[in-house]
């Protein structure tokens, strides 16, 4: 899958600057079209990115993030390792072979999701694997 492809699938649906990639750009850290504007709000929960699943699509009142990275080391080198400050909480490999993770931010209370497009699925040390079960009946 290419990035604009990714982007595509995950941010351009009920993006309100249009569902389609003609106002694509990104930045160098990393490949998540940066003029994204999540269309939907639901109350107390915030933003809802209606591209991606269930536990992905919502995300802090801050502002939200969706970073799509080729590979795991690519992530490293331009964002940094997991660590104290960027804790992995939640892994899951979609329906498109990608793997998503929500990664909390405890200094500054915040969520973001990663997107990588290689399977570097065992590789993430995140505190809970979701699983399809999860997906389908816990999850709301």
């Amino acid at each position: 899958m290419t990035f604009l492809e990714a982007v595509k699938i995950y941010q351009c649906p009920g993006c309100g600057r249009g569902m389609d990639t003609q106002c694509y750009k990104n930045q160098l850290l990393h490949k998540g079209c940066i003029t994204h504007c999540a269309g939907t709000i639901a109350g107390s929960i915030g933003k809802i990115f209606l591209g991606l699943p269930k536990g992905f699509n919502c995300l802090s009142l801050g502002k939200p993030t969706i970073q799509i990275y080729e590979t795991l080391k690519d992530k490293d080198t331009r964002w940094g390792e997991y660590g104290v400050y960027d804790i992995p909480v939640w892994k899951y490999m979609d329906k498109h072979l990608n793997v998503l993770v929500k990664v909390y931010q405890p200094r500054v209370n915040h969520s973001i999701i990663h997107i990588f497009l290689d399977d570097c699925f065992d590789d993430i040390k995140a505190v809970y694997t979701i699983t399809d079960k999860d997906m389908e009946e816990e999850m709301d």
